[in-house]
């Protein structure tokens, strides 16, 4: 695989990526399925019974 190019690459908010050519030109790209970010739920937001 070859690392060294003249590409580069910014990360915006929400995981998008701005890749840049070596020519200048900008690619946008976006993530399929954007994950919540913030604290792990806890026990109390879980339903009382296992779906099994």
């Amino acid at each position: 695989m070859k690392t060294q190019t003249r590409w580069t690459v910014a990360q915006q908010p929400g995981g998008i990526l701005t890749w840049t050519s070596p020519t200048g030109r900008d690619f946008v790209t976006e993530p399929a399925t954007v994950l919540p970010t913030g604290p792990p739920s806890t026990a109390s937001d879980l339903p009382d019974d296992p779906p099994f």
